[in-house]
């Protein structure tokens, strides 16, 4: 289960519960939130789908803190795989 809490307008809490729960900061800039989303969908539901699409991808933890769009953290090919998933939904 993935729970996002806002914190502000850029920056979001995420609680991963899987065989164990960890809590994670991730921040998404509003140029790249309406560049990747058009603004179709919620900062929010951006964020919930990300760590659903890397949760479904990955095995390993998500790191603690993410940036999408800068900084360290920053996943600089998440709009070659990403937007074509947000698409569908």
């Amino acid at each position: 289960m993935v729970t996002v809490t806002p914190i502000d307008s850029t920056t979001f809490e995420v609680m991963v519960e899987r065989a164990t729960t960890t809590t994670h900061k991730v921040t998404v800039t509003a140029p790249y939130y309406e560049k990747l989303t058009g603004k179709r969908i919620t900062p929010e539901i951006l964020v919930e789908k990300s760590f659903r699409f890397l949760l479904d991808r990955e095995n390993q933890r998500p790191p603690a803190e993410m940036a999408l769009g800068r900084g360290r953290g920053h996943l600089c090919w998440w709009p070659l795989i990403f937007k074509n998933f947000l698409i569908s939904v």
